[in-house]
């Protein structure tokens, strides 16, 4: 008996061992193709970057459109929107595409905007039951300009949440916000949470977050979220630092919006880990709402 099962052990954990392998190995040929779409990002400029990803959705033979709007030098601002259809209020994720003219771009944010492709290939494969919008935000750096124009022309009634992804790039801590005493019943934070541990990610919530587009939905009164991953310490740090508890300047701050911030600093496993947070966020959302328990 004893030997038998021994070899039922062995027959199961090799069992295992089988169905692990591929899935590791998607996810390593997933995590290439992440920092690889950043790298042919990296230090173009604003037009070419925005080229970059229309050729990224050419190549996955899906449809977009241009929205375009005034800047306030004259020029005009353009984001990239990615339409699925489905019934419901609408589900939308952004990240925006432009940077400062002295960053190279890499973690901030052509991190966020590799995400989005993966995530726009992934809804292909895997149809969305409510209507999702993915957007590519010009002129974040500039008011939020890209993000104000998307907010102006959708009804704010019916847009269910919106998630924000900026500074993707390395860490192990997903770092998100914000998330106030009042957000309890936010279905777009609880949803985020239940995200987090379902994915086994570590992550550090903040009650005040570094504004970045999803201010312009928080203005228009539509449940929102930011997400970044950083390494735990680091994450820590910027919170406290964020708080005025430290000095001491995080990392983070001394690589986006300047020349340091180019591919050397990405870890795939880190931005697989955000697009897979990210995925299983939209994927709650898209499902039945669960009543959340009450205290």
């Amino acid at each position: 008996m004893k030997t038998y099962a021994h070899r039922l052990k062995i027959t199961a954990l090799f069992g295992l061992l089988i169905v692990a392998a591929p899935i590791a190995a998607l996810a390593a040929d997933r995590s290439d193709r992440l920092v690889d779409r950043v790298i042919a990002l990296e230090g173009k400029t604003k037009e070419a970057r925005k080229g970059q990803i229309l050729k990224f959705l050419h190549e996955l033979d899906v449809p977009h459109r241009l929205q375009a709007f005034p800047l306030e030098n004259g020029k005009e601002g353009e984001n990239v929107v990615v339409t699925f259809p489905g019934k419901g209020k609408r589900i939308v994720l952004g990240a925006h595409y432009d940077k400062v003219a002295e960053s190279p771009g890499a973690v901030d944010n052509g991190s966020g905007c590799s995400i989005l492709i993966e995530i726009i290939a992934d809804i292909k494969e895997n149809p969305v039951n409510h209507p999702v919008d993915i957007v590519f935000f010009d002129a974040e750096e500039h008011g939020f300009g890209g993000s104000r124009c998307y907010v102006s022309e959708v009804d704010s009634q019916n847009v269910l949440g919106y998630i924000n992804l900026d500074v993707c790039g390395y860490g192990d801590t997903v770092f998100w916000g914000p998330v106030g005493q009042d957000d309890a019943d936010d279905r777009v934070v609880r949803t985020v949470w239940r995200a987090t541990v379902k994915e086994r990610a570590p992550s550090l919530a903040l009650e005040w977050y570094p504004p970045t587009d999803n201010i312009s939905f928080e203005r228009a009164g539509i449940s929102n979220v930011s997400l970044a991953v950083l390494p735990v310490g680091e994450a820590k740090q910027f919170a406290e630092f964020l708080a005025g508890r430290a000095e001491a300047m995080p990392r983070i701050l001394t690589i986006i919006d300047t020349p340091a911030d180019t591919h050397d600093n990405l870890e795939g496993d880190a931005m697989d880990l955000l697009f897979r947070v990210a995925r299983t966020t939209i994927r709650l959302l898209d499902s039945p709402e669960i009543p959340s328990q009450e205290h």
